[in-house]
């Protein structure tokens, strides 16, 4: 049994149920997918920030933005500090559609 008892047991759950352990992996795929979309976003903002507003633009271009609100928030703020005010209403206001509460 390793350090962590508790994975183990998950592990075996998993296994004992292998229809649960195929969507637990999607799961996952999905969720690291979210952090590096997240992380990419992260990066064009501080080029942006930085005037590499042809990389950040690149850059953000291959975040889907419906897909997490972070990584439109983060598309939004590099059109606007590189100048592109439409394609940052654009976001904004899909932004202010899909979450309401938030906005």
């Amino acid at each position: 049994m390793s350090e962590n008892g508790e994975e183990d047991v998950h592990l075996a759950h998993l296994e004992c149920h292998p229809g649960r352990s195929s969507r637990f992996a999607q799961r996952s795929s999905q969720n690291l997918q979210e952090v590096e979309w997240g992380d990419l976003g992260q990066l064009s903002l501080i080029q942006a920030d930085f005037g590499v507003c042809e990389q950040a633009r690149q850059n953000v271009a291959t975040i889907p933005t419906g897909k997490t609100r972070d990584a439109a928030g983060f598309a939004g703020f590099v059109f606007a500090t590189c100048g592109e005010a439409a394609k940052a209403e654009a976001i904004a206001l899909e932004l202010g559609k899909n979450y309401p509460a938030i906005s």
